[in-house]
């Protein structure tokens, strides 16, 4: 008696799946949506500072069907695999070796980048080259490996420690000595450069910027440097790094600060012109070249004996129309800079001409 029952619900559940894959007479397509699973990390930089390796990255946006949006506070444990030998990708999870193992919650976050430092031997840093990889975990899942990345080392050097700061005029001038020596007492023989680190606490709170940027585009070859952006007042911190050789870097030096209060004008703008067009005196100068200028103010005066007069404020080109003008009168010109603070340049070298 159960056997007949049984068979009879097992027509039924074969009945329903039948009807469940068939419409309107026709088979439909029996689909299982793929998983969705986290993937690889691809931005992994590596640079040596100091003794330490530091590995950067940043996670993909989204998970494997490109429209999850991959949620940082969902990571697990982070791993960062380490060989000294060049295996292919296929091969170097598994002839690697996990060196560093953390949670997500407890890696560093430096701009936009979650950071680690991984401390090396010096005996270990002399020119060898290292490979590294990220795997993470998200829920229950790991990602593939990362993309391989590698560095070749070098024995570290000791950092700048007679970093000195000052000002003249609206420059703030930063000096040091090079290095000579390595930790471990060789003499140096390559430093391709530095770099050069600031941050200011401002005294108008809107313009803090409490974080250390690199100041210095192009790489520094002196033992001195220029900081000509000086236009917010508050308190300016410096850093400077030394470059050894491609993504190797000593430690930071001392921590240098002085206190700006800008009260210089900016540049006298130079070179004005003034020429008659048909319906107003066109009037152009050289632009000032000063970092924290604001605009430029005119002033005219009509005859030689006239007092100049304020005719155009804020004027943020290197030119104006003066369309006030009437014929048969000279008109002379003269332009100022003025700069984010308000500082005023003296009058520039007039120039005339009759409309």
């Amino acid at each position: 008696m159960k056997s007949i029952k049984y068979s009879f619900w097992l027509l039924i559940f074969l009945f329903t799946q039948i009807i469940s894959v068939t419409a309107c007479g026709k088979k439909a397509d029996l689909r299982l949506e793929p998983e969705i699973l986290p993937v690889e990390v691809k931005g992994i930089k590596v640079k040596q500072i100091g003794n330490n390796i530091r590995i950067k990255w940043n996670y993909p946006g989204f998970l494997s069907d490109n429209s999850t949006t991959l949620n940082p506070e969902n990571i697990g444990k982070v791993y960062i695999y380490f060989s000294n030998t060049d295996y292919p990708y296929k091969k170097f999870r598994k002839k690697s070796k996990i060196i560093y193992k953390t949670e997500q919650n407890k890696i560093e976050k430096m701009n936009d980048l979650y950071t680690i430092d991984i401390p090396f031997k010096v005996a270990k840093l002399d020119g060898k080259t290292y490979y590294f990889s990220i795997r993470y975990k998200y829920g229950k899942k790991k990602s593939p490996m990362g993309k391989i990345v590698n560095i070749v080392t070098k024995i570290p050097i000791f950092p700048i420690e007679d970093l000195k700061v000052s000002l003249e005029s609206k420059t703030i001038l930063l000096k040091w000595s090079k290095p000579s020596k390595d930790i471990i007492g060789n003499n140096i023989t390559e430093i391709t450069g530095y770099k050069i680190f600031r941050k200011i606490i401002a005294t108008e709170p809107s313009k803090k910027i409490p974080d250390f940027i690199r100041i210095n585009k192009d790489k520094i070859v002196e033992n001195s440097f220029e900081d000509s952006d000086s236009g917010v007042n508050g308190t300016y911190f410096y850093y400077v790094t030394v470059i050894i050789s491609d993504n190797v870097y000593s430690e930071k030096s001392n921590i240098v600060k002085i206190d700006i209060q800008d009260k210089f004008p900016p540049e006298i703008p130079g070179n004005v012109t003034a020429f008659k067009a048909n319906k107003f005196i066109f009037v152009s100068w050289s632009p000032v070249s000063d970092n924290d200028l604001a605009y430029y103010r005119v002033y005219r005066k009509s005859g030689k004996n006239g007092n100049f007069v304020l005719i155009a404020d804020k004027i943020t080109e290197h030119k104006f129309k003066d369309k006030k003008v009437k014929k048969g009168i000279r008109y002379f010109y003269s332009v100022t800079s003025v700069d984010n603070n308000g500082n005023e340049s003296d009058d520039s070298n007039y120039s005339s001409e009759t409309f």
